[in-house]
């Protein structure tokens, strides 16, 4: 595409416009982690019609406490856990004993395993939470990120608070881009 617009900066909204055919304002919800109540989604339609649906998704924002479950007749949402993350009761509490997101190969994995179980009409949402911070694509390379150093000095206090601390060394803003564009090709 030339031009993409996402109706909210924020997974939660933005994909319960792809799922509802609303924006935000209609439904209300404007950040993760808020319960998408009362709002019809395309899997549920499909599944008055006899379609079988399947959701697999890859990360917390769409984590089935928040409704984005409802119309699937089965919906995936393992997520992997996350080293330095919130840990302990907390996480639990929050996200049932499970990390953030889950490695999109995973998540197509389950989602081409469902797949090829079914018969008739089939709506599969399959959601990738690749690429997010801090950037570890499995097939990555330090020693490239490194060389393509450059750009401004990136302070560890700038990075977003979920990176573990492990990664939130200072680094060149350079290395962030060039492990940002390898998870994306990854």
């Amino acid at each position: 595409f030339e031009q993409a617009i996402a109706t909210a900066p924020q997974t939660g909204p933005s994909h319960l416009s792809i799922l509802s055919g609303t924006y935000p304002y209609q439904t209300g919800v404007y950040s993760n982690a808020t319960p998408v109540d009362g709002t019809t989604l395309l899997a549920g339609r499909l599944q008055e019609r006899g379609w079988n649906t399947g959701g697999f998704v890859s990360g917390y924002p769409l984590h089935p406490r928040f409704g984005f479950g409802d119309g699937f007749d089965w919906y995936d949402a393992h997520f992997d856990r996350f080293d330095g993350w919130v840990s302990g009761g907390v996480l639990s509490f929050v996200f049932g004993g499970s990390g953030r997101e889950r490695r999109g190969d995973r998540t197509v994995a389950r989602a081409v395993d469902w797949l090829g179980t079914q018969k008739g009409p089939v709506f599969c949402w399959v959601h990738l939470y690749d690429p997010h911070g801090p950037y570890r694509a499995p097939n990555g390379s330090a020693e490239r990120n490194e060389a393509a150093a450059g750009g401004r000095l990136v302070n560890s206090a700038e990075l977003p608070t979920f990176w573990p601390d492990a990664d939130r060394k200072s680094t060149q803003s350079g290395a962030l881009i060039s492990r940002y564009l390898e998870e994306v090709a990854w």
